[in-house]
């Protein structure tokens, strides 16, 4: 479980934009680097602050494992068509040099596990368990992990999967609330597809849940869990105290 008491003082410095790539219709992959020698330390699974000139704060997670002396950091940022707050972060962005502040976030993963785990996203909720997927992979992560991803329709499936986590034990199941007619995988809710996949399942006492995504996808799928999957005890989440 996450060291609660053991909380790093955010740092706010400045960040050059040195790529903003289209994934999908609305989703941008956004790398940020470094305006000294390298970003703060932070925890795999933590998220940053964008800050606008009133010092107005705007949150996302950390796409990308923390290493030594990080230079880059990775964003998956979605753009809300007639939002103000979307309208503001992509203006700092464009501006190529934006504030930020970090780390925060007590939904982290900050040593070695031996525990099997089920990563669950919704939308850009994925950016936070790629980082996880990620750190968890680079120290040695043995036991199974599943990767549940829902999203409305099948283009918000905005990245592939990067081959190395198929070959480390990760089973990537995307779900597709609002399928078209060529999508032939799974359908549904995400949480629905989870209790139908582990109703059965011997899942053990130790297992691992991490959920990211909205207040509400993330408190439905808790609840959903808890109350049909006696074994998931340990969940985790940044949106909800759980």
């Amino acid at each position: 479980m996450p060291n609660l008491s053991n909380h790093q003082e955010a740092i706010t410095q400045y960040a050059n934009i040195t790529k903003i790539q289209l994934l999908t219709s609305n989703v941008y992959k956004v790398i940020l680097e470094s305006n000294v020698d390298y970003f703060t330390t932070y925890k795999a699974g933590q998220y940053l602050k964008i800050l606008d000139d009133d010092d107005n704060e705007y949150c996302f997670s950390i796409a990308c494992s923390p290493v030594l002396s990080q230079k880059t950091i990775e964003l998956h940022i979605l753009q809300i068509e007639n939002s103000q707050s979307s309208k503001i972060v992509f203006e700092q962005l464009h501006n190529r040099r934006i504030r930020i502040s970090l780390p925060y976030g007590d939904c982290y993963i900050d040593k070695k596990l031996d525990c099997p785990i089920i990563f669950i996203a919704a939308g850009t909720g994925f950016a936070q368990i790629k980082c996880l997927i990620d750190y968890c992979i680079a120290k040695g992560h043995k036991a199974n992990k599943w990767l549940y991803w829902g999203v409305e329709t099948a283009e918000q499936l905005y990245m592939e999967i990067p081959k190395n986590w198929i070959t480390n034990k990760v089973k990537y199941i995307p779900v597709v609330n609002n399928p078209q007619q060529d999508w032939n995988g799974r359908q549904g809710l995400v949480m629905d597809a989870i209790t139908a996949d582990f109703y059965k399942h011997n899942i053990t006492a130790n297992t691992r849940v991490y959920i990211s995504g909205s207040f509400n996808m993330v408190k439905n799928t808790s609840d959903k869990l808890k109350a049909n999957l006696a074994n998931i005890t340990h969940i985790y989440s940044d949106m909800i105290k759980i």
